[in-house]
């Protein structure tokens, strides 16, 4: 491997740790924010030819529970659904009387 090979394998594992380290901030600073959901990094190895060339960046993710936000959206929508027919009850009983 080349001096020049081996300092972008340095600056590639240096840009991922600089980007982990902006998420662990804002994760920390939102942690108590209503929605926020805590975010993580994907990283690969990037590959040249069957030879390491440091580190690849896929993404940054977010990490949820499926099931639990699954069972917040039913729980929003039944109670959105609830309220819309209190509403409409309330005005036919107020057109018709009780």
């Amino acid at each position: 491997m080349s001096i020049t090979g081996a300092l972008n394998n340095a600056l590639s594992g240096l840009a991922a740790a600089s980007r982990a380290a902006e998420i662990v901030a804002s994760n920390t600073a939102n942690a108590t924010t209503p929605g926020y959901a805590k975010r993580g990094l994907a990283l690969s190895v990037a590959d040249l030819g069957g030879r390491g060339a440091g580190v690849r960046i896929d993404g940054v993710t977010r990490q949820v529970n499926d099931s639990l936000l699954g069972d917040l959206r039913l729980a929003t929508a039944s109670g959105g659904n609830a309220r819309l027919l209190t509403g409409f009850h309330s005005d036919l009983e107020a057109r018709i009387g009780a």
